[in-house]
């Protein structure tokens, strides 16, 4: 009894094997749950504001430009040291908040600034409160100094500039947008692009092919309310000439079909965009392609 108990379950592992290859967007039952760590599905809108927000700290570059910062964020500009080189987020925490509506996120930076007497090094802790208002959208509310520490000098990790946060403020923003936040339309210029620009999506052996709006609406059936969780991005530039680039992109989604059944999905999304000369961002096409899913969760808050 016990060998032909064992046989039974050999072979519906097999199964469940066999059908984890075939199909790269998995329908997920109770019994076999995969835990993944819950974020507020706001995150994707909060972390665009905030590469917004660190990106437009660094030296200027040709056609990378940020929003206007509103007049009542002007003194938190005055926390930061002038003539900032380099900015890194080195950790990142994501805080409930007893009030109804308000997320809370800490976050520590280190920052080289230029000075006569040479570069100098500093660790900031500050605190950004948001506000999620009654239409859904997300508004930045505060930010709070919690700590500074002057550091001696040390070796870049990594060299990040304007393209390094306005990159993922794009990513952050689209990934909100396709989580059903429409707040983030005009940080990412979408109006200009959404019904002109072809979005490709294969998603198995099924093909969706049209506009992005088109396609959005199509790839919904399957991916129908959740959020996306970016896991990696890369830019590099396409054409020097044209001042085309190709944002690369891998996330998570996680959340229910239209016939409300949990869903779990792996996605690579390659997105062509064209910088215009007043530094707003054009869409030409996405391709995307859904991979098959990690069984373990993705762990990180930012990417």
């Amino acid at each position: 009894m016990l060998t032909r108990l064992l046989i039974m379950k050999t072979s519906t592992l097999k199964y469940v094997f066999i059908l984890l290859i075939s199909l790269v967007s998995i329908e997920v039952f109770s019994e076999n749950r995969i835990p993944v760590k819950e974020h507020p599905s706001s995150l994707n809108s909060m972390v665009a504001q905030l590469m917004g927000w660190y990106g437009r700290l660094l030296p200027a570059e040709r056609n990378i430009f940020f929003n206007q910062i509103d007049k009542e964020f002007k003194d938190s500009l005055k926390q930061y040291p002038h003539d900032i080189e380099h900015l890194k987020i080195i950790s990142s925490q994501l805080v409930n908040s007893s009030k109804k509506g308000l997320l809370q996120f800490n976050v520590t930076i280190n920052i080289k600034s230029k000075k006569p007497a040479g570069s100098i090094w500093m660790t900031i802790k500050e605190q950004f409160l948001f506000n999620e208002k009654k239409d859904g959208s997300i508004v930045l509310e505060k930010i709070i100094l919690k700590g500074k520490l002057t550091e001696e000098e040390r070796e870049l990790s990594e060299n990040t500039n304007r393209m390094y946060f306005k990159s993922r403020e794009f990513a952050y923003s689209w990934l909100a947008y396709m989580d059903g936040f429409g707040s983030v339309k005009k940080t990412i210029n979408l109006e200009s692009w959404i019904e002109s620009s072809v979005y490709n999506v294969q998603i198995g052996s099924k093909q969706i092919n049209g506009s992005v709006a088109s396609s959005l609406r199509q790839r919904s059936v399957y991916l129908h309310t959740g959020q996306h969780t970016l896991r990696s991005i890369d830019i590099t530039q396409d054409d020097e000439s044209q001042n085309t680039y190709v944002l690369d992109l891998t996330m998570d989604w996680k959340g229910f079909n239209v016939k409300t059944v949990p869903v779990i999905a792996k996605i690579n999304q390659k997105i062509k965009i064209k910088i215009n000369n007043d530094g707003t961002w054009y869409v030409l096409f996405i391709e995307e392609k859904h991979l098959i899913p990690d069984l373990t969760p993705w762990q990180n808050l930012l990417c």
